[in-house]
């Protein structure tokens, strides 16, 4: 903690409690370890529909179906096998952004 913000709090009639981290948000990070990561769209491409069909896809017991399912999500490179693995079985979370999506993998659950 810098010493103007100790000073600022010391001057102040607030409780001080030096265990409180300055951003909990990162400490919640740390616990439980996410991936944020873009998926573009345009006009003839949504990508959070890709990705839904894609999940759809890979719920099915047919190996070949599962592998459309990988060949569909990889069409966004940069991830390894098991982040696609956690997005088609779903242990993440989908935002839509335009025709774009913001997916946030879950590293924590297995």
């Amino acid at each position: 903690m810098k010493a103007e913000k100790f000073i600022a709090i010391l001057l102040e009639d607030e409780p001080f409690d030096p265990d409180v981290p300055d951003n909990p948000k990162e400490e919640i990070g740390k616990i439980f370890p996410t991936k944020t990561v873009r998926f573009g769209g345009n006009d003839m491409l949504y990508a959070p529909g890709l990705i839904q069909a894609a999940q759809a896809q890979y719920r099915s017991r047919n190996k070949s179906d599962k592998a459309l399912a990988m060949k569909m999500i990889q069409c966004w490179p940069g991830l390894s096998d098991n982040e696609y693995i956690a997005i088609l079985s779903g242990r993440c979370e989908v935002k839509p952004d335009g025709d774009s999506a913001v997916v946030t993998i879950k590293l924590w659950k297995e």
